[in-house]
């Protein structure tokens, strides 16, 4: 099963999970446009999905829910391509929904800090942190070696005073924030979460400097850690003349639950302990 928007699923590699999970819908409604929509057809795509992006539990959650909603809609008769479009725009809706709520809390709850700092790219971060109107100036890691740290910078320039920091000063640029604010590609019950490569020693300064470090993810990306794949991308991306040379590039780690101050979804501020019963 081969559409555009599933290749380009694949090779994504500097956009948000949030992102991702909408390029699912493409990917569906691009098979709905086909000539035919079987059964099989939507059922393989949502497999092909799933495997695309295994560090994406968000990619995952969208295409099944999509399915499900396809096979509830199809099972009463409804003609397969109606069916599937109108399992996307119920699966759209829900999850817009839940990113207003998530969007309204988080904004007020952060606006008690005015200078905040963020790691790398997440789109939901950079609408909380927009709409946070106490938020005066947000400091943003660039997140080597693809910099996506750029695109968070470029676009919270709009409405707020930013500081694009090197990576290699972290340090520094804790100690000039109050607190922390991340994205997550994956939370999981245990209240650990993984994000993006150089979360864990922010984490661990924010705990050294005293700084909270909150976490903003909706509760769709709640997923087990069993068979949780940590992708790693080529070594072109961080250095053309390697030779011998063995360069490691993984894009996500596993930040432990007692480095998060809370996680902001929602539902809410929630301590990591909470996060089993929010399932």
């Amino acid at each position: 099963m081969k559409t555009p928007s599933l290749d380009r699923v694949r090779a994504e590699r500097r956009l948000g999970s949030t992102a991702l999970a909408r390029m699912a819908l493409d990917c569906f409604r691009e098979l709905a446009a086909s000539e035919m929509v079987d059964d099989g057809d939507v059922k393989m795509l949502g497999l092909e999905l799933e495997k695309a992006r295994p560090s994406m539990a968000l990619l995952k959650r969208f295409s099944r829910e999509v399915v499900k909603r396809y096979q509830e809609l199809a099972s009463t008769g409804l003609e397969r391509r109606d069916a599937l479009l109108q399992a996307c725009e119920y699966v759209e809706s829900e999850y817009e929904g839940r990113m207003r709520e998530l969007v309204d809390k988080a904004s007020r709850y952060l606006s008690q800090y005015e200078r905040v700092l963020t790691h790398s790219h997440s789109g939901t971060v950079v609408n909380v942190l927009s709409r946070a109107l106490g938020v005066r100036k947000v400091l943003v890691l660039e997140s080597r070696p693809m910099c996506e740290g750029r695109i968070t910078a470029t676009t919270l320039s709009k409405t707020k005073q930013v500081e694009l920091w090197v990576d290699a000063a972290s340090g520094y640029a804790v100690q000039n924030c109050q607190a922390c604010v991340v994205g997550a590609d994956v939370i999981f019950p245990d209240g650990s979460f993984s994000g993006k490569v150089g979360s864990i020693p922010l984490a661990l300064l924010c705990r050294e400097y005293g700084r909270p470090f909150y976490v903003v993810a909706d509760l769709w990306k709640i997923d087990e850690k069993t068979g949780y794949i940590i992708e790693e991308g080529g070594a072109g991306e961080v250095w053309d003349e390697g030779g011998e040379v063995v360069v490691r590039n993984p894009y996500f780690e596993i930040v432990r639950a007692e480095l998060v101050h809370g996680y902001l979804t929602e539902e809410g501020f929630l301590k990591p302990w909470e996060l089993a019963t929010a399932i």
